[in-house]
């Protein structure tokens, strides 16, 4: 996102902080923007009495077309653009404007040459509240491990003991590093594979690797066999798959089964993997299966014969360490999903079917594999009571639903309380939609009242005869809880005339 002036800035860290710190990425095209960005965060945290603040900001080569000068990208010269914004950080770090209060990540899209680093590194040395690249692995490990979600744990086999004798990581995705970086992407110098987040972590382990399979392809047969018969004496494997940014994205020279031009026609593993674990089931050792994917996979068989599901997506380049430590329980998994996870390409309406009948969890009957919201803790939540403070409002009235949340397990884990919205008076309305989502962080036991502020607009309907978005007078349901699963939901009626 381009911001013009400190307001704007200021009004994005208010909603990360409301949110969780779901934090932005900020894009910066001069000084004046880059000294607001900075100027901006610091004042938020100083009011908010926040440490530490956290700041991406963003140079592009995205807004070369754009007139406004003189800026970094309208040079059309990277180089020349990246040596711009690097002189004018040091200009504000000399003017004071690097506040020690501020933890500044540069994202810097086409770094991808050394001569380009050794720019940073020799320019911004100085500077220790800086950060880039490799030198932003930590803070990068920390915005990946809120992204990532555990879909299954049977028998609560995750979080893994360190201690395990031995561990088999098998799959293709395992020691794949340009995977990690999805599509649209810069180029770090340092990527930490899952396989070396998970030989990092496991020190005391002894680790078998064998990738066993491709991402697609024919299955062979003697392949799958020495792969098996190399790790079936494991205590454990660890299956790292899915598919990659090499199958799916944009007008892509790809054509396997189920993928064709980047393009999916079928949501299903591709078979040479699903055969692969199908091998690795009949050792008889748990299977923890580490899913690595940018779009909705149809986990059935999965989900039926893996002892634990972890979602990795495409991580970048802390991918490693973050998913070692939600194996391991470093960190406790607070992931919720952002899609539809359906069954089968069969509950996906026909592409040229234009209706919303039947899509996402806002038009869908039928249940899908896993929920949009929906997401595994180590700890186990429990929402006590509600209340709406008034039952009936005004079309131009605000309300406040307050929600209290209970950490009833034994570990500190984060929840995300989300508040959707029926309105049956307007039958072209969603079965349900999205108003509200909160992130807190819940000690063992602990109760604490989360409180949502709902405007009007929350409750607009579309008038097809005046063209404008208007409140209806009715009845209202607002339903709360975990994910948009309606037995997650508990439900409070609000009545506006």
């Amino acid at each position: 996102m381009i911001v013009k002036n400190v307001t704007e800035v200021r009004a994005l860290y208010k909603e990360a902080y409301d949110n969780g710190w779901v934090l932005p990425c900020i894009c910066t095209e001069n000084l004046t923007t880059t000294e607001a960005i900075l100027s901006a965060a610091h004042d938020f945290g100083k009011e908010k009495g926040i440490k530490n603040i956290p700041i991406i900001i963003a140079i592009t080569c995205n807004y070369s077309h754009r007139a406004q000068a003189p800026n970094y990208t309208h040079t059309r010269d990277y180089k020349t653009g990246l040596k711009l914004f690097v002189n004018d950080i040091k200009a504000l770090a000399d003017k004071g404007c690097i506040y020690e209060d501020l933890q500044v990540m540069l994202h810097l899209d086409h770094i991808q040459f050394d001569d380009d680093l050794e720019l940073l590194n020799s320019d911004l040395a100085n500077y220790s509240s800086i950060m880039y690249d490799a030198s932003a692995l930590p803070f990068s490990e920390n915005i990946k491990k809120t992204a990532e979600f555990v879909l299954k744990n049977k028998d609560n086999i995750l979080p893994l003991n360190k201690n395990i004798k031995t561990i088999a990581v098998v799959g293709p995705n395992a020691n794949d590093s340009t995977m990690l970086w999805a599509n649209y992407n810069g180029f770090p110098s340092k990527t930490i594979t899952i396989l070396q987040g998970i030989k990092n972590k496991a020190t005391h382990t002894k680790i078998i690797y064998e990738k066993g399979c491709d991402h697609v392809g024919d299955v062979n047969i003697n392949n799958q066999s020495v792969a098996v018969s190399k790790v079936k004496d494991a205590d454990l494997i660890i299956f790292v798959g899915g598919i990659s940014p090499r199958l799916e994205g944009e007008e892509m020279p790809v054509a396997y089964e189920g993928f064709k031009g980047g393009d999916r026609t079928n949501i299903e593993l591709p078979n040479v993997q699903k055969e692969m674990i199908k091998a690795l089931k009949k050792t008889g050792k748990p299977i923890v299966y580490v899913v690595c994917t940018g779009s909705a996979l149809a986990l059935n068989w999965e989900q039926e014969n893996a002892n634990a599901i972890v979602n990795a997506w495409y991580g970048g380049q802390a991918a490693g360490t973050a998913v070692a430590d939600i194996l391991f329980g470093d960190y406790n998994p607070a992931g919720r999903l952002p899609v539809t996870f359906y069954k089968s390409i069969d509950q996906v309406p026909d592409f040229e079917d234009y209706s919303m009948k039947g899509r996402t969890y806002r038009y869908m009957t039928k249940e899908p594999l896993y929920p949009f919201g929906f997401g595994l803790s180590y700890t186990n939540f429990d929402y006590k009571t509600a209340s709406i403070s008034k039952p009936i409002i005004g079309k131009d009235e605000k309300v406040t639903l307050s929600v209290e949340v209970k950490n009833g397990g034994k570990r500190v884990g984060d929840e995300v309380i989300q508040v959707y919205l029926r309105n049956p008076n307007d039958p072209g309305a969603p079965i349900k939609a999205l108003i509200g989502f909160k992130r807190v962080s819940l000690k063992p036991g602990e109760l604490q009242k989360v409180s949502f502020v709902l405007e009007p607009k929350m409750f607009y309907s579309f008038n097809d005869n005046t063209q404008k978005q208007e409140v209806l007078a009715g009845k209202y349901e607002l339903m709360y809880g975990g994910s948009s699963a309606d037995k997650s939901l508990q439900k409070i009626e609000l009545t506006i005339n």
